[in-house]
C-alpha cells in the first residue's frame, strides 16, 4: 500500500514539475532551442502520459466496487487521451517561433552575454517576412539562454562595456 501511495504522490509531483516548467517557460525569459528542446517536449509529453495514468494508484481504493474502478480507469483514460491531444496540437499548432541572427555587440567582461538581432516567424505557414527586433541576451549554452531585454535600443547601450562584433563579409 505505501508503494502505491509513493507512485501516487510521485505523479502527482511529477505533474506539478511540468506545469511549472512549462509556465517558466511560456511566461518567463527563459528559451531553449534545437535539439534541447525536441529532448524538452519528449520528455514532458511521455512523462506527463504516464503521469496521469499512475495516479490511479492513488485513486483506486481496494473498498471501491468492480464498477467504481472501471469508471474511474475509464474516466482516467479518457483524461490522459484529452490531455495528449491537447499537447500535440500545441506542439504542432506552434509553428512561430524566434530565431537568432547576427550579434551586434558583446559584453566585455562576459563573453556569453550578447546583443543580437532577433527574427520572429512562422515559417510556411506565414507569407510575410519576419520581424526584426534587438534582443540582450545571456547564454547558458548554445541552446539555453535567458532574454534578459526583448527590445532594446542600442544607441543607448553603455559602449563602455560593450564592443561591437564585427562580422565577416561573404565574398
Amino acid at each position: 500500500m505505501k508503494i502505491l501511495k509513493a507512485i501516487y504522490y510521485l505523479s502527482i509531483a511529477i505533474l506539478i514539475f511540468w506545469f511549472l516548467v512549462t509556465a517558466l517557460l511560456a511566461f518567463g525569459p527563459i528559451e531553449i532551442t534545437g535539439h534541447l528542446e525536441y529532448s524538452y517536449q519528449t520528455w514532458r509529453f511521455f512523462s506527463i502520459a504516464f503521469a496521469i495514468l499512475f495516479t490511479l494508484a492513488g485513486t483506486l481504493g481496494q473498498n471501491d466496487s468492480f464498477g467504481i474502478w472501471v469508471v474511474k480507469i475509464i474516466l482516467t483514460l479518457i483524461i490522459d487521451a484529452f490531455v495528449m491531444f491537447v499537447m500535440l496540437m500545441a506542439v504542432l499548432g506552434n509553428m512561430c517561433s524566434n530565431s537568432d541572427g547576427q550579434v551586434l555587440f558583446q559584453s566585455k567582461s562576459d563573453l556569453s552575454d550578447k546583443i543580437v538581432v532577433r527574427y520572429f516567424g512562422c515559417g510556411a505557414t506565414d507569407s510575410t517576412p519576419a520581424t526584426l527586433s534587438i534582443a540582450h541576451i545571456k547564454y547558458f549554452t548554445p541552446h539555453v539562454f535567458i532574454v534578459k531585454e526583448k527590445h532594446m535600443d542600442t544607441t543607448t547601450i553603455d559602449h563602455s562595456k560593450w564592443v561591437r562584433v564585427q562580422q565577416e563579409k561573404a565574398e
